[in-house]
C-alpha cells in the first residue's frame, strides 16, 4: 500500500513540472518530487461565494408561536368579534376558563351581555389558530332567565333549568367547533344538584388576572393511576373494576396507558373532532399490547376539587370512571 501511494505522488509531481518547462522526463524519480512543491489550485471566488453559508437576515426569521395565554388575552381585548351575528348586545362581555372536553387544557368561555338570555361561545386554540364554536348556549346575565352552566362530572357543559318546582339538566359536548347536545333535558332532583361539579364564575373581560391559571404546569406531565368502575348493559361487565395507569404526556400530546390487571397497554392520542363527527374532543385510545377493546375514548377532569377519568367504549355499550391518584 505504501508503494502505490508513493508512485501516485511521483507521477503527479512530474506532470506539474512538465507543465512548467515543456520537458517530460523519461523516468520520474523521487528526487524530482523532493525539489518541487505542488502549487495549490487557484481559488475560485465565484464558487466560494456559491458554497458560502447564507447569513440569515434577522428581520426574516419566523416569529415564535404565540402562547395560549397571549392568544386568549388578544381575544379578551376584542370579544365583540365573536358575536358579530348577535343583535341587541349591551357591550359588556365576561369570560371563564374551563376544561370543557377533558384534555386537561383550558378552553375560553365568552359570554356577551344583552337583555334576556346571553349567548355563550367556547373558544379553543388548535394548531396555532383560535376558533369559536358556531353554536352557542344561553345563560342568565341578570337572574331573569333560570339557566346555570357548569362543567359537570362528565366532560362537556351542563345546563340546568328550573321553573321553581322541577329541575332539568341538559348535557352538551364540544365537537371541534360545534356544541352538540349529548342528552337531555332530563328531570333531576331539586336541591343541590351542583355538588361535585365546577361552577362557571363569569369575570369581566377587562380583568385578565384569571389568565394566570394558564401559567400552571400541565397536570398530565405527572403520572396518575386509579381504579375504574364499569357501568354496562352487559351483565357480566357491569360493576367490574380494573386498575389503569397513565404516564406523563409527551411532546406530541400523547399519554401512555397501561392496564396491569388486563395485560394491555397503549397510547392516548389527542382528538380535536371536526364538525359532524360523533366523537367528543379528548383522547382516542390506541391499544398496542393485549386484547382490550381498541378505539375507546378517555377524558380527564383535573382541578382543585377533583381528579377523575372517564372512559367510553367504542361500542357504546359500557363506560367506566373513577378517581385518580398521583403515581410514584
Amino acid at each position: 500500500m505504501l508503494k502505490r501511494t508513493m508512485t501516485a505522488t511521483i507521477v503527479a509531481a512530474s506532470l506539474t513540472l512538465a507543465a512548467c518547462d515543456g520537458n517530460i522526463p523519461d523516468t520520474p524519480t523521487t528526487a524530482d518530487t523532493a525539489s518541487v512543491e505542488e502549487a495549490p489550485p487557484p481559488a475560485d471566488d465565484a464558487a466560494a461565494a456559491d458554497t458560502a453559508a447564507p447569513v440569515a437576515e434577522h428581520d426574516n426569521l419566523p416569529a415564535p408561536p404565540a402562547s395560549s395565554r397571549d392568544v386568549y388575552a388578544a381575544a379578551l381585548a376584542d370579544p365583540a368579534q365573536y358575536f358579530a351575528d348577535q343583535d341587541d348586545l349591551d357591550g359588556t362581555f365576561t369570560y371563564d376558563l374551563i376544561d370543557v372536553d377533558g384534555d386537561a387544557e383550558l378552553e375560553l368561555l365568552l359570554r356577551a351581555g344583552k337583555k334576556g338570555p346571553a349567548p355563550v361561545r367556547v373558544l379553543q386554540l388548535f394548531d396555532g389558530t383560535l376558533t369559536a364554536t358556531t353554536d352557542y348556549l344561553v345563560d342568565s346575565a341578570d337572574d331573569t332567565y333560570p339557566t346555570v352552566f357548569t362543567a359537570g362530572v362528565q366532560p362537556g357543559l351542563t345546563q340546568y333549568e328550573t321553573d321553581g318546582t322541577t329541575l332539568t339538566a341538559t348535557q352538551f359536548e364540544l365537537h371541534g367547533n360545534r356544541l352538540v347536545k349529548a342528552f337531555g333535558p332530563e328531570e333531576t332532583v331539586v336541591g343541590n344538584p351542583l355538588s361535585g361539579v365546577t361552577l362557571i364564575h363569569w369575570t369581566p373581560t377587562a380583568d385578565i388576572a384569571q389568565l394566570a391559571e394558564m401559567d400552571q404546569p400541565d397536570p398530565l406531565t405527572i403520572p396518575r393511576e386509579g381504579s375504574m368502575k364499569q357501568v354496562s348493559d352487559i351483565p357480566e361487565l357491569n360493576g367490574q373494576s380494573y386498575r389503569v395507569q397513565f404516564g406523563a404526556r409527551d411532546g406530541e400530546g400523547r399519554v401512555p396507558v397501561t392496564y396491569p390487571d388486563l395485560g394491555c397497554a397503549g397510547l392516548l392520542e389527542p382528538v380535536h373532532a371536526s364538525a359532524g363527527e360523533e366523537i367528543q374532543d379528548g383522547f382516542h385510545e390506541n391499544i398496542t399490547e393485549g386484547t382490550c377493546d381498541n378505539g375507546g375514548t378517555w377524558h380527564f377532569s383535573i382541578n382543585e376539587s377533583r381528579e377523575r377519568a372517564t372512559y367510553n367504549a367504542p361500542t357504546g355499550r359500557y363506560h367506566a370512571e373513577g378517581p385518580l391518584n398521583r403515581a410514584g
